[in-house]
């Protein structure tokens, strides 16, 4: 028995000892390279099989701290120094990696990053109304080296990009920036890529779940918004979820007057050409209208004369816009 507990230690030993190094080398790996995939296949396996919540870098830093000061602590209960060496090494590489973690973050984030996250093979989709999106996730400037919690902006394209693959899809929110607000722009920024025509609530709050924590983002300034299809499907998830949104910009969309009450706490700003002979002025006002004979809070709609549908540059632009929710907490 004793042989085996002996054995059971040992073999837990070495078993620490590769997790740390894999973990070790696939982070540097990813940091490197820009591949955040590989970082979190890293820690799916940790979440999964030792239930460690995994989804910030700080929390993967302290999982290798700790398992560094688990491994000297075995040796010393164990009375094994032989490996002594090997933790030494294993410390070593740790800082050296944390020095190079920090040049890597100077040199690419110096004007925000974008990365890419695929969440499902194409030939899957079908299977499932509701199967996860892929997405765009743009992080700010100096998103790493100031470590508090960041708002997050949602934006939802409208149907010209409904069925195009993720990296295609160049009409987003942030591509509107000036690059002046690109210095100053504060809010991580989520672009979903939708292969139906119609957006699902349940896709996007998986989304959501998924990034908050993993981001390190503000649960009480998360803000959604969309142009035309996107407009829509940002009345109707708000309506479905109003608890989430701190608050909501909708562009050339519309929603259902009937439901306006469900949004009574939700800051709503809305943005319509006047001649827009895509998605008509009406659906904007009427939604709007609804909202304020229920009773909402803030609610307004900015009329653009003599504009059409496309509008998103005229209204993603605007540094007001992020102003005004930056100044919405739920």
């Amino acid at each position: 028995m004793v042989q085996q507990q002996q054995n059971f230690r040992t073999y837990g030993i070495i078993g620490l000892n590769l997790l740390f190094f894999i973990g070790i080398g696939m982070i540097l790996f990813g940091v490197t390279y820009g591949r955040y995939e590989v970082v979190d296949t890293w820690c799916y396996f940790v979440w999964c099989y030792l239930d460690i919540r995994f989804w910030t870098w700080r929390f993967y830093f302290l999982f290798l701290i700790f398992s560094v000061i688990f491994m000297i602590f075995s040796r010393i209960k164990c009375g094994n120094f032989r490996t002594c060496r090997l933790i030494f090494l294993g410390i070593v590489i740790f800082f050296v990696l944390t020095i190079w973690r920090g040049f890597v973050e100077w040199s690419w984030n110096r004007d925000g990053h974008t990365f890419i996250v695929r969440q499902i093979a194409k030939k899957e989709r079908a299977n499932s109304k509701n199967a996860p999106l892929d997405y765009k996730i743009h992080v700010p400037r100096g998103f790493y080296s100031l470590g508090c919690r960041r708002p997050l902006i949602i934006f939802l394209h409208g149907a010209g990009n409904v069925g195009k693959d993720v990296e295609e899809i160049k009409e987003d929110l942030v591509n509107h920036l000036t690059p002046e607000m690109k210095r100053n722009f504060s809010f991580v920024v989520i672009s979903p890529a939708n292969w139906k025509h119609g957006w699902k609530t349940p896709q996007i709050l998986q989304i959501l779940e998924q990034v908050t924590v993993r981001w390190n983002i503000d649960p009480n300034r998360i803000y959604l918004t969309g142009y035309s299809m996107g407009g829509f499907g940002t009345f109707q998830i708000a309506c479905d979820s109003p608890e989430t949104f701190a608050a909501i910009v909708s562009v050339a969309g519309g929603g259902q007057p009937m439901r306006a009450e469900r949004l009574n706490n939700v800051p709503t700003w809305a943005f319509h050409g006047d001649v827009d002979n895509v998605v008509s002025y009406d659906n904007s006002a009427k939604m709007i209208e609804a909202m304020q004979k229920t009773g909402c809070k803030e609610v307004k709609l900015t009329t653009l004369e003599n504009a059409g549908h496309c509008i998103m540059n005229e209204v993603y632009s605007k540094p007001e816009i992020y102003h005004w929710m930056l100044e919405k907490k739920r």
